[in-house]
């Protein structure tokens, strides 16, 4: 929503460069809301966006969880300088399996036969599925033989994760410099008919949530060091250009602004 009477900038322009396919993905398929959660955080907003700007720290923080040896080549990273509403995209590939890298337990191997799994508890790599052969370029331009999903950051507060017949839509909502409101909610493209697709859905419903409140058990942390006066700056690393993007793309929207 835009309650300027007259916008700056067209929705298409502001989030260019997502494909044009992508729209008409998620504009025709049946998407139906199915899940979702909120919680308040004592941290600023901008800490919960950059802990989905980057993919490195899935391999340390969703060890017990996820149990993926993710490497760098696994969750390549584009930063768009030039757009105006989304400053970076993340994909995901699913690791390789090895004796040491993922682990499943008999459940989820047995959710992961259905195909209403979500895509780590299962071995199968058909997640482009129809999606590629209907929306050409919507997911998984490259066409990787691993991939399970792309995540963009749409600025200033929205994090999307697209993949087949799955969306997930998480906000930051500021309640103050130290406080913010986090929610998210999913969709799926057709519901669970029998009960093992039951019994997959809510596996992979179950799994999402612990993920990604994994993923905010950081942010509490974060702020308090950044509030405690011991860091003067903040380096950000190869592996987290999108957190730079991210960032860079605020403080520039901040100066332009303020003139």
């Amino acid at each position: 929503m835009n309650l300027d009477p007259a916008p700056r900038w067209t929705l298409r322009e502001y989030l260019s460069p997502l494909p044009n396919a992508l729209g008409a993905y998620l504009e025709k398929e049946p998407w139906a809301w199915e899940w979702g959660r909120k919680g308040l955080f004592k941290c600023n907003w901008k800490l919960q966006v950059d802990s989905q700007a980057e993919g490195y720290h899935a391999r340390f923080l969703h060890a017990r969880s996820i149990i993926a040896k993710f490497t760098k080549e696994d969750t390549p990273t584009w930063t768009y300088p030039g757009s105006v509403g989304v400053p970076f995209k993340l994909e995901v590939h699913r690791p390789k399996a090895q004796d040491s890298g993922v682990f499943l337990t008999e459940l989820a191997k047995a959710a992961g036969t259905y195909s209403t799994a979500l895509y780590y508890n299962t071995d199968t790599d058909d997640y482009k599925g129809g999606v590629a052969s209907r929306y050409p370029g919507a997911v998984n331009v490259f066409n990787g033989d691993r991939w399970t999903f792309d995540l963009y950051g749409i600025f200033p507060n929205t994090v999307i994760l697209v993949q087949k017949g799955h969306l997930m839509i998480m906000r930051s909502w500021p309640r103050g410099v130290g406080q913010t409101l986090w929610d998210y909610d999913e969709y799926f493209t057709r519901p669970p008919v029998k009960f093992g697709e039951y019994l997959a859905r809510l596996h992979g419903l179950l799994e999402m949530r612990n993920t990604v409140t994994e993923d905010m058990t950081t942010v509490e942390g974060v702020q308090d060091s950044f509030t405690s006066g011991a860091l003067t700056e903040q380096i950000v690393g190869e592996a987290e250009i999108g957190v730079g993007a991210f960032e860079r793309h605020l403080l520039h929207m901040v100066d332009e602004l303020s003139d």
